[in-house]
């Protein structure tokens, strides 16, 4: 699918960089290809799972333990409460995680997103299989800043403090930018 509208955010511009302009390969003779979104339409829920999504409370942190009849201990186990008539919905499929504001489970774009996968990031295999490779993976910032601290610990350019300061907008930089910024780092 085509974006609705321009980006608006630095968030927004940097998620949605073509591959040639995050990691600066080159396109080998391709025509630019249109930025689509992939991967974003939600899973269709059945009946009962539509009601189930549906009970839980819209507020931030609310899950399955929020559900009404449901008593957490102390233990931090939860238990149905035994003083409340029981519900049973045929299905009992897990259903991850929820958007905050619609009774649906996220896209699996919208998970790739919350890790750091850029749209022109694609996934292979069934949709099962996408939520694993997703879910599975290291943040995308995080390995970059990994991968950042150990080029310049290598090419020693951090001392021996504990705590290594990343250079401004690091998270929404390119690899083009990084380099740059590592090489001017190094002469210094």
């Amino acid at each position: 699918m085509t974006y609705e509208k321009p980006p608006e955010t630095d968030f927004q511009r940097y998620i949605r960089s073509s591959k040639y302009v995050m990691t600066g390969s080159a396109l080998d003779g391709a025509t630019r290809i249109k930025n689509l979104l992939y991967d974003h339409r939600p899973a269709p829920l059945s009946e009962d799972d539509y009601t189930r999504v549906c009970l839980v409370p819209k507020r931030k942190g609310a899950n399955f333990r929020d559900l009404p009849g449901v008593i957490v201990g102390a233990d931090n186990v939860a238990r149905r409460d035994p003083t409340r008539e029981k519900q049973f919905l045929p299905s009992g499929k897990p259903l991850v995680i929820l958007h905050p504001e619609q009774d649906r489970v996220l896209t699996v774009r919208e998970c790739a997103r919350l890790q750091g996968f850029p749209d022109y990031y694609r996934f292979c295999g069934t949709i099962k299989d996408r939520y694993c490779q997703i879910g599975n993976a290291v943040a995308i910032p995080v390995g970059r800043a990994l991968g950042y601290t150990m080029g310049m610990a290598f090419q020693k350019g951090s001392g021996n403090e504990p705590l290594m300061i990343l250079p401004p907008k690091f998270s929404l930089s390119t690899n083009i930018q990084l380099a740059k910024s590592l090489s001017q780092s190094t002469d210094d």
